[in-house]
This record gives C-alpha cells, sequence and structure tokens, in this order.
C-alpha cells in the first residue's frame, strides 16, 4: 500500500482521516506507523505526542489524533475511483431486501460530490492533494 503524508485514508473499521506521519515510533516492535489525525474527535487518543516525544501535530486543537499498524488501513482512492464509487451502479442489502440503484451515465454527470470520501490524489501515481 501506497500511503504518504496528506494522504486521505479510511480504516478497516469505517473512520476517515489524514496521513500526519509515516514511519517509527520509539519503543513499538513494529517498523512501520501511520500517525492519523480522525475526521472524528475522540476516535483519537491524542494529539501526536507518544511517551513525550511529537511525532505529528493535529491541525485541530483536542484528542484527534492516534498510530496505526498499516493492516489498520483500508486504503486510499484517486478521484476517479470514488466517483465510480458513488455514482456507478450498486447493490446494497438492505434490512433483507436487494436494492439495485440506475447507475449514473458518467460521461453526463455535470455535478458530483465526493465529500466525506477518503480522495487522496486526481490520479493514480499523483501526489497527495
Amino acid at each position: 500500500m501506497d500511503i504518504k503524508l496528506g494522504d486521505r485514508i479510511e480504516s478497516v473499521d469505517g473512520f476517515r482521516g489524514w496521513v500526519r506521519y509515516v514511519g517509527e515510533v520509539a519503543g513499538r516492535r513494529e517498523r512501520e506507523w501511520y500517525g492519523i489525525e480522525w475526521d472524528e474527535e475522540k476516535r483519537g487518543k491524542h494529539d501526536g505526542i507518544y511517551d513525550g516525544y511529537r511525532y505529528f501535530e493535529c491541525r485541530r486543537e483536542g484528542s484527534f489524533g492516534s498510530f496505526v499498524k498499516p493492516k489498520m488501513i483500508s486504503g486510499r482512492q484517486t478521484l476517479g475511483d470514488a466517483v465510480m464509487e458513488k455514482y456507478s451502479l450498486r447493490k446494497e442489502n438492505i434490512t433483507g431486501s436487494l436494492v439495485v440503484s440506475k447507475p449514473v451515465e458518467l460521461d453526463q454527470l455535470t455535478l458530483c460530490s465526493v465529500s466525506g470520501m477518503k480522495v487522496a490524489a486526481i490520479r493514480p501515481g499523483d501526489e497527495s492533494i
């Protein structure tokens, strides 16, 4: 997984945030950690300080930050991935019923929103936005 500083990510349990640190954390056996500033306060346990050392700073005041292992991150998306995920044909199981939404003709789409999604870059290989 190619996750970089500033990327928008989603955890495997569905929480979203920003990558503020990538690297080792002193005193921890695992070699790679991600310092995440979560969208939701109280999801985090601190503000980027671990064992008296500041690894990153959250842009908002409060307990928005935490360190997570790579296996706890589900990944990053490009803008195109997010648009496809949101506006293409979806099948969802809602209270036991199968719901199929009508797909949007993407070439006819004049306005869209990817608010709240984990968009990290415009195209694959681009730097984080």
